[in-house]
Formats: structure tokens, C-alpha cells, sequence
């Protein structure tokens, strides 16, 4: 099963903009990535939606570029 969260409204944050309709495959997601999600949630549970439980036990390491392309 695929632990994902859907954007559904616009996420900023200095460089990072993630667009409403944009998933986000949580497995996949980098560290910086999930404290953005997990800010925006504590903000406005509204913004996202989707595995939001995986989100917070989930300590996002993610995989490196090679080993995302490698797994196609």
C-alpha cells in the first residue's frame, strides 16, 4: 500500500511551493519535506489530507535520487 498525502491547498515555505492536487508519496519523502507537511497540518488539518497517522510516526528518510531511479 502506498502511504501518500494529497495537497489540497497551497503549501509555501522559502524556496518549496507544492501545489493543490500534488501527492506526495511519504516513503519516498525527504526529512525536510515531512516537517513541512507536518507544520502545515498543525496549521491547517485542512491543507492535506490522505495517511496523515503514517505522516507523524514516519521519520522520512526517503530515498536518495540513484535509488529511486534504480527501483522503476
Amino acid at each position: 500500500m502506498k502511504r501518500k498525502i494529497k495537497i489540497n491547498k497551497i503549501i509555501i515555505a522559502e524556496e518549496t511551493e507544492i501545489g493543490p492536487g500534488a501527492i506526495i508519496l511519504l516513503e519516498h519523502a525527504t526529512p525536510p519535506i515531512i516537517k513541512l507537511l507536518r507544520r502545515s497540518y498543525y496549521k491547517d488539518p485542512k491543507c492535506i489530507s490522505g495517511d496523515i497517522e503514517f505522516l507523524f510516526s514516519f521519520d522520512g528518510k526517503g530515498l536518495c535520487e540513484d535509488d529511486y531511479l534504480w527501483k522503476r
